[in-house]
């Protein structure tokens, strides 16, 4: 029986280099050598991997599935080899982190920063969004989400800290506007949402009887980024719901002022990965830096 791998590497260094000539040299073969070997990969797999012109190789639907199956396998190869050759000692390879946008740039960033000058050898792919990602589909190795997370034998979770949940809007705008005292006089108010799917978002509060529970406030304005939406409020234009570590500073600052504090309410900050018997040293060892340092 041949062997199931042969030409892989031969594949995945032509698309790497983006014509045969150039993998050719980069491998000590010949162009000829390249393109049997690809043909003997096709004829295996029964499909058509790469598209031949004199511009070069383009990869078809199944090539660009198959190569992306290839990297991942090749790079899980140069980590483990490099764990061995440094006995887990450090963590080395490639580890793919998906983050809220504020939240990470602005709280997990600087611990990973801080990783990166530590250990050389540690490759991040970052990601910030405040999309839904599921960890699965998207390939990460850790997510960290805002909220309830659903419970699943695929997914892993481990609650980081609890997030306070503040109605915020600048002093001028209570002046002009006053001060809500309960949840219904929100309705009189302009409000500054977020949204998903292209749907205003809800605020998690506490609610008159102390249950924990949603209100959907009326979105004046509905803005896709909580950056923007501390800016927004901040210039007067209406109150927002956000996390405490977005809006403590400008709190402090006199930039923004607190209210409805009795309907405050706190949501987990969770880190997910995917269940699996064994986990990456690189993974466990940011796993692990992640819990102790946001607490």
């Amino acid at each position: 029986m041949g062997d199931p791998f042969s030409g892989v590497r031969i594949f995945v260094m032509a698309v790497q280099e983006g014509s045969f000539s150039k993998a050719a040299m980069r491998l000590g073969l010949s162009k000829s050598a390249i393109g049997k070997s690809l043909q003997r990969l096709e004829a295996r797999l029964g499909a058509e991997l790469l598209q031949r012109s004199s511009k070069g190789i383009t990869l078809t639907p199944d090539g660009e599935r198959y190569y992306a199956r290839c990297r991942i396998a090749f790079d899980e190869l140069e980590q483990g080899e490099q764990e061995v050759r440094l006995n887990e000692n450090e963590p080395v390879g490639t580890v793919r982190i998906d983050m809220p946008a504020s939240y990470g740039r602005n709280v997990v960033l600087p611990i990973l920063l801080e990783q990166m000058a530590r250990y050389p050898g540690l490759k991040l792919v970052m990601s910030f969004n405040d999309r839904i990602v599921d960890p699965i589909e998207s390939r990460s190795n850790l997510s960290i989400r805002f909220g309830p997370i659903r419970d699943t034998h695929e997914i892993m979770a481990r609650r980081l800290s609890m997030q306070k949940l503040l109605f915020c809007a600048s002093p001028g705008y209570f002046e002009t506007c006053g001060i809500p005292d309960t949840l219904a006089a929100l309705s009189r108010h302009r409000c500054l949402v977020g949204f998903s799917d292209q749907a205003p978002t809800r605020w998690a509060v506490r609610l008159e009887d102390g249950e924990p529970g949603y209100i959907m406030p009326p979105a004046t304005h509905q803005i896709g980024d909580g950056d923007a939406i501390v800016r927004v409020a901040r210039a007067g234009c209406g109150i927002c719901q956000l996390p405490e570590f977005m809006v403590s500073e400008p709190i402090r600052d006199g930039l923004l002022t607190s209210v409805l504090s009795q309907h405050t309410i706190s949501t987990p900050v969770t880190l997910l990965w995917p269940a699996t018997c064994r986990l990456p040293h690189r993974v466990r060892h940011l796993i692990d830096v992640l819990k102790e340092r946001l607490v």
